[in-house]
């Protein structure tokens, strides 16, 4: 019985390091098709990370 109740609590140990990588792998996921099926619907921030070209791609100067 001890020995239940240990590998119960190292589980969600273990579960409490793994799931914000699984919830950052979810979001990657959900986002990529999003933007498949919608086009390319990025947050204002976000084109200041693609490179235009004859542009200069430094969001400060």
């Amino acid at each position: 019985m001890t020995l239940r109740v240990y590998s119960t609590v190292h589980l969600l140990k273990q579960l409490k390091i793994i799931f914000p990588i699984l919830l950052w792998l979810g979001q990657c996921l959900l986002t990529e098709d999003f933007v498949l099926a919608y086009g390319n619907c990025y947050p204002e921030w976000k084109p200041f990370l693609i490179s235009d070209s004859g542009k200069d791609s430094n969001p400060c100067v």
